[in-house]
């Protein structure tokens, strides 16, 4: 009589398949297999191999890429015979190939990784192709979505910003930049800043947290810039020069030129008997030239004359007649250095507070607030004597002028239309937003945005081109991984 033999107690084995008697299912890649294995090995030696497939890969690119542009592109399309074997001086390339790099190691006691990490060296190979491409390539991503900067903008953004401005990308790229009040959320601040220094050009910051520039402020530094004038020129007695005794004849005499002021019988009566005093003097024998002395209350009531005159004037004849008033001055300075410390430094405030009330007359100065557009606009176009370079506060307002020319920085008051870009528009018409929430939503307009501009998005003016459509090596590199990538898989690889 047969025994039941128990379930649990039978012989299965012979009908479990092989491959479920193996630790790696059938559906698990080689490379995963491999990277499950490798964890067994230490730590430095998988790092070693990242690091051999990056040095063979890196010194075996080139070589690659000229393979495959020698033999395999030929032999695929044609032009060669598959079979054949091309070879100069004894070598199928000049440059070396992976492997060949692989074989010089081995020659110096650099000994390939061992199987199990073949993954790592396969990564490393990538590396050591595309890695000193990726900069490349990032760089290129920002320069496509944020605008390359010309040399010149860049230097002035750069300035802008150490000054406390916070400009968009699209203000310095090259390529169509646009108008903008700033960064996002910046606003505020960049008018801010800017109604400070342009204040501050007057030889004072404007009163308040803001900083506003209206017609008192500007009054009453006109006002005491005038006190200034006074207590240099008025009770003393001053050597001018032919040059500035030209500019006082002209006065006298040039009623074309400024018809109002040489009818004015104070400065026209003033002029003359200055003019006439320094013709006596200089026709003496042994005159010595800029030795000849006028009153200071003389020039003083010219220049207050002529400096009333011009405020009152349209903005033509005002700078023309400003120019005079500081030719008289800067004759006084050269041949007098116990002021020339204090002209230096009154003349250029009191020029500014000029211009700014220029503009202000050009409303480009409205609800306090100043546009640095306008302002370069207005002394962009100017020539002579109302431009001025240097550094300290003088020269505030034309750097200023400059930031406002270049970066077309807009004031607070002034219309947002044509701060957006083409993308923004069109992504704004989809979302029916607008092209400003569209552009907040790509970032454009962060402070970010201008940060990574900054550092990736010049461009390298002392890369040239290698020749053949590519521009630098690391191109080169790419390229050559690329066609080892495509030799491997289509078998054409030497291993």
């Amino acid at each position: 009589m047969a025994t039941d033999v128990p379930d649990w107690a039978k012989d299965t084995s012979s009908s479990v398949p092989d491959w479920a008697k193996e630790s790696t299912s059938p559906k698990e890649s080689i490379a995963q297999s491999q990277k499950r294995t490798a964890k067994e090995f230490p730590l430095l030696e998988r790092a070693g191999a990242i690091a051999y497939g990056a040095g063979t890969g890196a010194i075996g690119a080139t070589g690659e890429l000229e393979k495959m542009l020698a033999s395999t592109i030929p032999k695929a399309v044609g032009l060669q015979n598959k079979n054949d074997k091309e070879s100069l001086f004894g070598r199928e390339t000049l440059l070396p190939t992976v492997s060949e790099a692989q074989q010089l190691a081995s020659k110096i006691g650099i000994e390939k990784p061992r199987k199990e990490l073949e993954f790592q060296q396969n990564i490393g190979e990538m590396i050591g192709g595309f890695g000193a491409e990726v900069p490349r390539m990032l760089k290129g991503s920002v320069r496509a979505f944020l605008g390359t900067p010309s040399q010149t903008s860049e230097e002035i953004a750069r300035r802008a910003e150490t000054m406390g401005f916070s400009p968009v990308a699209a203000q310095v790229k090259a390529d169509s930049p646009i108008a903008s009040k700033g960064a996002l959320g910046a606003t505020k601040d960049n008018q801010r800043t800017a109604n400070t220094w342009a204040s501050l050009s007057t030889g004072e910051v404007a009163p308040g947290r803001n900083a506003e520039i209206n017609r008192d402020f500007l009054n009453n530094r006109i006002n005491n810039l005038g006190k200034q004038f006074d207590e240099v020129y008025q009770g003393k007695t001053f050597n001018i020069d032919p040059e500035a005794v030209d500019v006082i004849r002209g006065m006298a005499q040039n009623e074309q030129l400024l018809p109002n002021v040489a009818s004015n019988s104070q400065v026209k009566n003033t002029a003359q008997s200055i003019v006439n005093s320094f013709d006596r003097l200089a026709n003496r024998a042994n005159a010595i030239p800029n030795t000849f002395g006028i009153e200071g209350d003389a020039l003083q009531r010219i220049r207050n004359s002529l400096t009333q005159y011009a405020r009152s004037t349209n903005p033509q004849n005002a700078r023309e007649i400003y120019g005079l008033v500081d030719a008289l001055d800067a004759s006084v300075a050269r041949n007098h250095p116990d002021v020339a410390a204090t002209l230096e430094q009154i003349r250029p405030f009191y020029r500014n507070t000029m211009a700014l009330e220029e503009l202000m007359g050009r409303e480009g100065i409205r609800q306090g607030n100043i546009s640095l557009e306008q302002l370069g606009n207005m002394l962009g176009s100017r020539k002579g004597q109302m431009r001025r370079d240097g550094d300290g506060q003088a020269a505030l307002l034309d750097q200023l002028a400059e930031i406002g020319s270049e970066l077309k920085f807009k004031a607070r008051w002034q219309t947002n239309g044509g701060e957006t870009g083409v993308a923004e528009d069109t992504l704004g018409k989809i979302l029916r937003t607008g092209g400003d929430f569209a552009s907040n939503l790509t970032g454009r307009r962060s402070k970010t945005a201008r940060a990574l501009q900054k550092s990736l998005g010049q461009e390298n003016l002392d890369e040239r081109a290698l020749g053949f459509g590519f521009q630098s090596l690391p191109e080169v590199l790419a390229s050559g991984e690329a066609s080892r990538l495509y030799q491997k898989k289509t078998g054409n690889e030497k291993q």
